[in-house]
């Protein structure tokens, strides 16, 4: 029973990996209150709207500026029958302008500048349905700048219209809070992240001897293990992350993405044959030092002040631990209470170890050559 137990949590856990393992779909709205009119920003990927509108003319899998340029008019309906604002309870009417290319950390962007007209009034409500018919998990991510400070609002299929903010102080804790939100969310929607902290654990209720893994009988060394560890990785990723976000480390998204697959193998693959020098928790710091790169590219892409962007982070970094922390309380037990099984040390450590190593080969393969060798 424990046997069938462990091999459909595992299927539970590794299976769902392979449909989100890249940073999630977001575009990016900034709504600037203190010009007349306000004017609007909007950074959309181009591989949605590829999906969307279908730029890729030619089929050859490559995007030109030919091509978007020649796409422009189909980009700009398309966006703008999919955002209303409203000034109390009348539309603000919306004027795209000439666009351009910008570079985010996942990619290429077009640039929608928008003009937005509410008679004199000030702009109150915002409704947002981009891309949610096609990617159910696509979010908007609204900054809004005014005269006492800026905020940040996430749209989503599920709360598709904000109340636009002004307020400096409701601003900033609704930034803080957003963004606790999103930490908590990026780890289980981050699922490379998500098999690096499994892989990690796996372990940390056995001990090898003799070239084989037994299991550990005290709860405080199990406790330490998973302590030493959980710390260890944020610790890492924490300093990775702060750096990366005020600009004291600049890394391409191209090798950061590649070598966060390259981490999650190299921890798997130890976890069948340890290799790697250095104790258990040496490793998680030293690999998890990655990690920290590829979450700050979800602060960074929301170009905040300094000021928001300390806030910001703050609430992200909560969420992240909070994001682990849960992993951690959900898996600990079951993993203590199978550690004595041989059917955990194989088909749970060796042969789950395995399926992690393959799936992270793949994910290296894509994000080194750009390349989908997976359907999905």
């Amino acid at each position: 029973m424990r046997s069938d137990w462990l091999l459909r949590l595992l299927c539970l856990l590794l299976l769902p990996a392979s449909v989100a393992a890249h940073k999630p779909s977001d575009s990016y709205l900034t709504l600037d209150l203190r010009t007349q009119p306000p004017q609007l920003r909007w950074d959309i990927a181009l591989r949605d709207l590829e999906q969307a509108v279908g730029i890729d003319r030619n089929s050859d899998r490559l995007l030109s500026w030919g091509e978007v340029q020649r796409a422009h008019a189909a980009i700009a309906e398309y966006a703008s029958g999919r955002l209303a604002i409203r000034a109390g309870d009348r539309p603000c009417r919306l004027q795209a302008e000439k666009q351009r290319l910008v570079d985010h950390s996942d990619g290429s962007y077009t640039v929608l500048p928008m003009a937005v007209d509410c008679a004199g009034a000030e702009p109150r409500t915002l409704h947002y349905t981009l891309l949610f018919d096609i990617d159910p998990t696509h979010r908007g991510q609204l900054r809004t700048l005014h005269p006492s400070g800026e905020s940040l609002q996430q749209l989503s299929q599920d709360h598709p219209s904000v109340l636009i903010q002004s307020g400096r102080t409701r601003a900033t804790t609704q930034l803080f809070l957003e963004q606790l939100g999103a930490g908590v969310w990026h780890i289980p929607l981050g699922f490379d992240h998500v098999l690096f902290l499994l892989t990690l654990l796996l372990p940390a209720v056995l001990y090898r001897r003799d070239g084989e893994w037994r299991p550990l009988q005290s709860s405080v060394r199990i406790g330490w293990n998973v302590l030493s560890v959980i710390t260890a990785f944020t610790a890492a990723h924490s300093l990775t992350l702060a750096l990366a976000v005020f600009g004291l480390l600049q890394v391409s998204g191209h090798w950061v993405e590649p070598a966060i697959a390259g981490t999650v193998l190299l921890a798997a693959l130890n976890n069948m044959r340890p290799f790697l020098p250095g104790r258990r928790w040496v490793i998680a710091f030293v690999l998890g030092l990655v990690h920290g790169l590829g979450f700050a590219f979800t602060l960074t892409d929301l170009g905040l002040s300094a000021e928001a962007m300390a806030v910001a982070l703050l609430g992200f970094n909560i969420g992240v631990e909070l994001g682990q922390l849960l992993i951690v309380l959900v898996l600990l037990p079951v993993l203590f209470s199978l550690r004595a099984t041989r059917v955990y040390r194989t088909a749970g450590l060796q042969l789950g170890s395995a399926m992690i190593a393959g799936l992270a080969v793949v994910w290296l393969l894509e994000r080194s050559l750009n390349l989908q060798l997976v359907p999905f």
